[in-house]
C-alpha cells in the first residue's frame, strides 16, 4: 500500500516523463529526423523495455505491473504490425479503434488482480479473456474485409481531422477512465495503481496523437521506463517495509540510523501482555491490534518516524530532540491507545456481502469490544554517541516501565552499565 509521502513522491516522479511526453508530442517535427536515424533502435526499444518489466513484474510478484506490461507489449505489436498505413485504407480504421478501447479496458480489469503468479488461476483467466478478444477482434476484421472494401466510420465515430485522428467520443471515454484510475489510486492506495494509471495516460495520448511520427515508440518507451521504476520502488518497498503494519520494517531502522543527526531520541514501544492477548483472542483480532497500533502511531507529533521493531514492538526515532522534548508526544500516544476501544469480531460469521459486513460494522453498540495498553521506553544521545547504545537504552528504560506496572512511560538519561 502507498503512504501518502510514497504517493507524492511517485506522482514527482512520473511529472518529467509527462513533461517530456508532451515535449515530444510538441517538438514531433524537430525530433522525428534523429528518430530516422536512429530507426531500429527507436521501434525496438518499447519491446526491450517492456519485456524486462514484464520479467521484472513476475519475479517481484508484481501482478498488476506484470499484466500491465504484458498489455502494452501486445498493444504495441498491433501498432507495429498494423498500423503503419494510413487508417483510411481497408480496416485500418477498425483495427485502431478496438485497440484504443479494449487496451484501457483491460488495463483497469487489471487492477483486481492480486499480487500473486502470472501462472495462478486467476490471472490465467485474465490472459486467456485477453486472447479471446484478440481471437474475436481478428475475426470480425477478417469478415469486414471480405465483404467490404473501405469501413465506413459512423457519425458518431467522426475524428477530429484537424486536432486527432480519434473520435471524440473515445477522448470522453479515455478521459473518465484516467479520472476513475485517480479516484482508485486515492481510495485504494496500492503501488500497482500508479502504473496502470501511467500506461492508461501514455496509451490515450498515443492514441489522441496517433498521426505524429514515431509517437507510439516514444510513448511506449516512457511509460515503460515509468513501470520499470515503479517496480525498483515496490522492490524496496518489499524489503524495507512490514507488510501487516505498512510500516517501515527494522531493516529500514538499521538502514536510517546510520543516517541520525547530532542530537535525537529514540523509543521503544510494546504492547502489554500481548501474547496473552493473542492467545485469548486469536490471530486475526492480534494483528488488528497491531495495525491499530500502528495507525495510532503515525498520530505522534514533533515529526516522529515509526517503525515496526519486530512482534508487538515498534521503534520510534526523533531526529533534533531530546527525550525531554518527546515525552509529551509519547505520552498522547500511551493515553490514545489506552483509550481506544477495539470493537471484537467474529471472522467466522463474516458477511459475504460487502453492504451486510458495512452494516454489521457500523452496528457496534452489542458487540464486546476491548482495550490495550502500551509500555514505552526513551533514551537520547546526550550521554551515548553510538545509535545502536542509545536503542539499548531505550530497551532497558522499556523494561523499566514494564516492570513498574505497564502502561507508562519510562526515560533512561544515564549511561549503560
Amino acid at each position: 500500500m502507498l503512504t501518502l509521502q510514497t504517493l507524492k513522491y511517485k506522482v514527482l516522479l512520473l511529472l518529467p516523463l509527462i513533461l517530456i511526453a508532451f515535449f515530444a508530442i510538441s517538438a514531433n517535427e524537430w525530433i522525428s529526423p534523429y528518430c530516422v536515424t536512429y530507426h531500429n533502435i527507436v521501434i525496438s526499444l518499447p519491446y526491450i523495455l517492456l519485456t524486462v518489466a514484464t520479467i521484472f513484474g513476475q519475479a517481484i510478484k508484481q501482478t498488476t505491473s506484470c499484466l500491465t506490461s504484458l498489455l502494452l507489449l501486445g498493444c504495441y505489436f498491433i501498432i507495429q504490425t498494423k498500423l503503419q498505413a494510413p487508417l483510411a485504407i481497408g480496416s485500418n480504421w477498425l483495427i485502431f479503434m478496438l485497440t484504443f478501447i479494449l487496451l484501457p479496458i483491460n488495463l483497469l480489469l487489471s487492477l483486481s488482480m492480486s499480487n500473486k503468479s502470472l501462472f495462478s488461476r486467476r490471472q490465467l483467466i485474465f490472459l486467456l479473456n485477453v486472447g479471446l478478444q484478440l481471437y474475436t477482434c481478428s475475426y470480425l476484421v477478417n469478415y469486414i474485409e471480405q465483404n467490404s472494401h473501405n469501413f465506413e466510420k459512423n457519425r458518431y465515430f467522426e475524428s477530429i481531422t484537424d486536432f486527432s485522428p480519434l473520435p471524440l467520443p473515445v477522448i470522453y471515454f479515455y478521459f473518465a477512465l484516467i479520472l476513475l484510475c485517480v479516484f482508485f489510486i486515492g481510495k485504494r492506495k496500492k503501488v500497482s495503481d500508479v502504473s496502470v494509471f501511467t500506461s492508461l495516460l501514455f496509451s490515450a495520448l498515443t492514441s489522441t496523437f496517433f498521426h505524429l511520427s514515431y509517437i507510439s515508440s516514444i510513448l511506449f518507451s516512457l511509460a515503460s521506463c515509468f513501470i520499470i521504476l515503479n517496480l525498483i520502488f515496490c522492490s524496496r518497498e518489499l524489503a524495507f517495509d512490514d507488510p501487516l503494519t505498512q510500516l517501515p520494517s527494522r531493516r529500514a531502522l538499521e538502514d536510517d540510523l546510520k543516517n541520525t543527526g547530532s542530537k535525537f531520541t529514540i523509543a521503544m514501544l510494546d504492547i502489554d501482555h500481548f501474547k496473552k492477548f493473542n492467545d485469548t483472542y486469536g490471530h486475526s483480532t492480534g494483528d488488528n491490534v497491531l495495525k491499530l497500533v500502528a495507525e495510532l502511531m503515525r498520530t505522534v507529533r514533533g515529526n516522529a518516524r515509526i517503525y515496526r521493531y519486530g512482534g508487538e514492538e515498534f521503534t520510534i526515532l526523533f531526529n533534533g530532540k531530546t527525550a525531554h522534548d518527546c515525552t509529551e508526544y509519547l505520552d498522547e500516544l500511551r493515553k490514545k491507545i489506552a483509550n481506544y476501544k477495539l470493537i471484537l469480531r467474529d471472522y467466522e460469521k463474516r458477511p459475504e456481502n460487502e453492504d451486510a459486513g458495512v452494516t454489521q460494522r457500523s452496528n457496534t453498540q452489542n458487540q464486546p469490544s476491548v482495550t490495550v495498553t502500551v509500555s514505552i521506553g526513551i533514551a537520547d544521545n546526550c550521554k551515548l554517541d553510538d545509535p545502536i547504545d542509545v536503542m539499548k537504552a531505550a530497551d532497558k528504560a522499556l523494561y523499566k516501565a514494564k516492570d513498574l506496572g505497564r502502561n507508562r512511560i519510562s526515560v533512561n538519561t544515564s549511561k549503560l552499565v
